[in-house]
């Protein structure tokens, strides 16, 4: 897996957990990793196996993300932010 792979992993797990759609061009990737999800947790076990935005962010941080990475990723979190 290139870094590239890695960083872009990393969003597409931020998107999944705060239900946010992915960029057009990352579709088939994320629809890849939901499946893997999938066979990796099957049943009611799914749910607990779902990694926190916590977790996703650390593994975010510890890439040492380019801007352009980081700023997708902040993106997502903003979205996370609730309405005040």
């Amino acid at each position: 897996m290139t870094q590239e792979d890695a960083f872009r992993k990393v969003c597409i797990s931020l998107e999944i957990a705060a239900d946010l759609e992915s960029p057009d061009q990352d579709k088939q990737s994320r629809m890849e990793l939901q499946m893997q999800r999938l066979v990796t947790s099957p049943g009611s076990k799914l749910v607990q196996d779902q990694p926190t935005v916590i977790d996703i962010t650390n593994r975010f941080i510890a890439l040492r993300p380019t801007t352009e990475w980081a700023q997708r990723f902040c993106q997502g979190l903003e979205k996370l932010k609730p309405a005040s």
